[in-house]
């Protein structure tokens, strides 16, 4: 995809979601239900409490792009997590949209104002081709289920720190109660989201497929939001653990993108010439089952890659690995060095032009990158 092609189609999603922000902030947003209220509407006794009251504040170290592109953020203090049900519950939409009996979403049940946007969105404009489903009766059914399924699940990082990291809740619920609710998963589960959650001790019995645009969940399970939480984050990254396998003997990674549409290094061939002489090997994590990415990624000691997916899988990597990643210098994005930091992992980046939706390296600056993070490790 061209970059104007890109900006275009940007440009019009960009114009309905403003169009459409401020009637749902003004009427539909009254009907969310925040963590601050959600004990008030669950089922009283249904409360379980897990984990502990923290505190993250990040490292800026020598990162002034953060505090230039992606503003200040002082310590954010992260209540101590919990459970509960909501009875009777109803999901409604393409993506499902929880709701009470007062007709009211409890907002972590989807995880934040904008992926409930989003489901309401594409759920509005599927209505068309579903409408006659919206006038029957229910034909989705679930005694006790948890929701796992959101605009966002297809993507490799959203899957892992807005769907499998609330598994962590899970966990509490079902070692308190002896209860193991069912999953509410994508209609097209992919194989790798299955093999995640069989890593994670689910398997296809645990699993129930969505059925819009209607259902009902008789217990609806739901676990506050993890994802900013580092104590998940570590608890992600050891329920993903595999133990007494082989792993690679190369330590150093460059993560490649060349299977993606966007986000691609245009210069990929002069960047793994440089990376070569520093003894890196190219992973393409398309390309590799799960178990592979994590059995490459616990043995490495540098990594290097443009940002998109596949860094993810610096979830697997040992406390202090170094990352540097790739960002383009028009939207430099903090998923990753927020993730490296609560990971105790050793973070750099090297700020690329742009060209299109993809990205090209300056290796000059990638080599003295290289150099002042090798020589620091």
């Amino acid at each position: 995809m061209s970059r104007k092609l890109y900006k275009k189609k940007k440009e019009i999603y960009g114009k309905i979601y403003q169009t459409i922000q401020h009637p749902l902030k003004s009427v539909v947003h009254q009907k969310l239900i925040r963590q601050s209220k959600l004990k008030q509407v669950a089922s009283k006794e249904s409360i379980i409490r897990f984990g502990k009251r923290e505190q993250y504040q990040p490292d800026l170290g020598r990162h002034e792009w953060i505090v230039k592109h992606c503003g200040t953020r002082g310590p954010q203090t992260f209540p101590r997590p919990f459970t509960c049900i909501i009875d009777d519950a109803k999901l409604v939409g393409s993506y499902p949209i929880p709701l009470t009996n007062s007709h009211r979403c409890p907002l972590d049940a989807i995880g934040t104002e904008d992926t409930f946007n989003l489901n309401l969105l594409f759920s509005l404009k599927s209505i068309p081709g579903e409408a006659r489903s919206y006038l029957s009766k229910d034909s989705f059914d679930v005694d006790l289920g948890f929701l796992m399924y959101d605009y966002w699940s297809s993507g490799y990082f959203h899957w892992h720190f807005d769907n499998l990291i609330q598994l962590r809740g899970l966990e509490a619920f079902e070692s308190t109660t002896g209860r193991r609710p069912k999953l509410i998963v994508p209609p097209d589960l992919s194989d790798w989201q299955q093999e995640s959650l069989e890593i994670m001790g689910y398997d296809e019995d645990d699993l129930v497929r969505w059925e819009p645009p209607l259902g009902t969940v008789e217990e609806l399970v739901v676990v506050t939001n993890q994802r900013p939480r580092p104590d998940s984050v570590r608890w992600l990254r050891q329920s993903l653990d595999i133990t007494n396998v082989d792993q690679p003997s190369n330590s150093r990674i460059y993560v490649s993108r060349s299977d993606a549409d966007r986000r691609r290094v245009l210069n990929e061939e002069e960047v793994m010439a440089c990376l070569s002489q520093y003894g890196f090997d190219k992973f393409v994590p398309g390309n590799h089952t799960v178990r592979d990415q994590i059995r490459t990624m616990k043995n490495a000691e540098v990594v290097v890659g443009p940002h998109g997916a596949g860094l993810t899988n610096i979830l697997h990597c040992p406390e202090d690995t170094n990352i540097l990643e790739l960002l383009p210098k028009s939207d430099p994005r903090r998923h990753f060095f927020d993730l490296a930091n609560k990971l105790n992992l050793d973070y750099s980046c090297c700020l690329c032009d742009d060209s299109g939706t993809d990205l090209v390296v300056d290796v000059e600056a990638l080599h003295q990158e290289l150099q002042e993070v090798l020589d620091d490790s």
